[in-house]
């Protein structure tokens, strides 16, 4: 056998396969802090993420949980426009609009980072995540112009199976 296609075989078959779409789904609990460190409260919720690597998109819904009593749960589907390191972060009615920068292998990411602002709130979130052996641990800042901090949020997100994730879902958004 000729060298090149030899070479050329063994360049194929020792490529990584492309990252096969999937689902991700997470119970999430975040701690709200005041900027002198003092506690606000807890949120909590519910997170689907769905990983498409040929569409080059990560689609992210949240359902988080107004602690105001009668209150419906508010959802929120942000999408990342993948390129390479970095990601496009938006949220489809526009609320939401920032960057992110990306670490680790494509769509199996062990940290990222992401800086947004959201429509009518104040001030710019800083985001830096870490993959655990449970789910993901996130730490945002909420931060002015000026660079000031205006609250923090220490989160986690635990990883949960699509069952658990269907009936809770359905808990908090009846049809």
């Amino acid at each position: 056998m000729p060298i090149a296609p030899t070479l050329l075989i063994l360049a194929v078959l020792g490529q990584s396969p492309a990252p096969s779409p999937h689902i991700e789904y997470y119970l999430s609990e975040s701690r709200v802090y005041a900027p002198d460190d003092k506690p606000v409260g807890i949120l909590s919720g519910l997170i689907r993420r769905e990983y498409l690597p040929a569409e080059r998109k990560l689609i992210e819904m949240g359902i988080a949980l107004d602690p105001t009593p009668g209150a419906l749960p508010t959802v929120t589907v942000i999408e990342w426009s993948v390129d390479g390191k970095t990601a496009a972060i938006t949220e489809r009615s526009g609320r939401i609009n920032g960057k992110g920068t990306l670490i680790g292998p494509p769509f199996a990411w062990t940290e990222w980072k992401w800086t947004v602002t959201m429509k009518d709130v104040p001030g710019t979130f800083r985001n830096a995540a870490k993959q655990t052996s449970r789910g993901v641990a996130i730490r945002t800042e909420q931060i002015d112009k000026a660079g000031k901090r205006l609250a923090f949020f220490d989160q986690v997100d635990t990883k949960i199976t699509k069952e658990t994730y269907d009936i809770l879902r359905a808990k908090l958004l009846p049809q």
